[in-house]
């Protein structure tokens, strides 16, 4: 079989490329040119030490887009996931039906997952468990993936390869979420607003997220809401940011949603019991700081039932 395998010249691509190729498939590493932090040229260089085809496909203009809508959503006051955005876009979209293109017939990635009957699970190393990844890839996708390192252990990888490069960063295409935004918005003076008080000056509200912590005096205090409109941030006590229900927009099922589920908000956040009901998600247990725009995560059990991006936040 001809399967092309999505590789950045990672430990992780690179032993689900050599693991395919030992069971005998004919592997295809292609490495997605999304921006000039993407190292394409030393990715080729490793591939082909080892072997294996590899080629490279330009994917900037597509990638802009991701950007531009993470620039957006800051903008707007929401925390978005660009990570989650690509992967549905771009990584498992447009790369998969490339691979097609090109006569794979199967798309295979390192991501620490596992797929049974054609549905996402979490990986068997749970502490390295990527399967969040996937709440807002489209279930059409899923038959044609493989996820050669779900049923394995980071640290076995690493040794089996005697691997001594460093491990990818959340945020790809910059050094930091601040600086990468602090480029393409404006600086204007704002507010913090506690209790109904100024208690302190920002350089703009798009710059935060719901849930960042900031001190003023002896008290511990966190984001809470983002005007953007009056350029002011609102700061609550911890306690305060509990929410009671969120709702949910571009919700993305693989398959039946039960009535309840586990629920996770962002990656390697402990699962929370939810009830959902359409689009409305009611969390059972205490939920702190979700934030609009960020992605829920449906689970039953190990089974990624899909997701969706939020939209509004209540909270007790």
């Amino acid at each position: 079989m001809k399967i092309a395998v999505g590789y950045s010249g990672g430990v992780d691509s690179t032993a689900a490329a050599l693991a395919l190729q030992k069971e005998g498939h004919r592997v295809l590493c292609v490495t997605l040119d999304l921006h000039e932090r993407v190292p394409v040229a030393e990715a080729g260089e490793r591939a082909r030490s080892l072997g294996l085809e590899w080629v490279a496909v330009d994917c900037r203009e597509r990638f802009a887009r991701v950007t531009e809508e993470f620039v957006r959503e800051y903008s707007e006051g929401r925390t978005p996931n660009p990570c989650l955005s690509c992967n549905r876009d771009i990584k498992f979209g447009w790369l998969l039906e490339e691979a097609r293109r090109r006569g794979c017939e199967r798309l295979a990635t390192g991501h620490y997952a596992r797929l049974e009957n054609g549905r996402v699970h979490k990986a068997l190393d749970a502490r390295k468990d990527q399967s969040y990844a996937f709440s807002l890839v489209k279930k059409e996708a899923l038959p044609f993936l493989l996820f050669p390192m779900g049923d394995k252990k980071k640290n076995e990888v690493k040794q089996a390869l005697d691997w001594r490069g460093g491990e990818s960063q959340d945020l790809c295409f910059a050094s930091s979420r601040l600086s990468f935004l602090r480029q393409r918005l404006p600086v204007k003076e704002g507010a913090f607003v506690y209790d109904g008080k100024i208690v302190g000056k920002h350089e703009g509200a798009w710059f935060y997220c719901v849930g960042e912590r900031h001190g003023f005096g002896s008290k511990r205090l966190f984001v809470k809401a983002i005007d953007v409109e009056r350029n002011e941030v609102f700061l609550a006590e911890r306690k305060e940011l509990f929410c009671s229900s969120l709702t949910v927009r571009d919700l993305n099922l693989h398959g039946p949603c039960p009535e309840e589920v586990d629920l996770i908000v962002r990656h390697k956040q402990e699962t929370v019991r939810a009830r959902v009901e359409g689009t409305r998600v009611t969390p059972l247990a205490p939920l702190w700081a979700p934030a609009a725009g960020q992605v829920a995560g449906f689970y039953e059990g190990d089974l990624l039932v899909g997701g969706g991006i939020i939209d509004r936040v209540e909270y007790a």
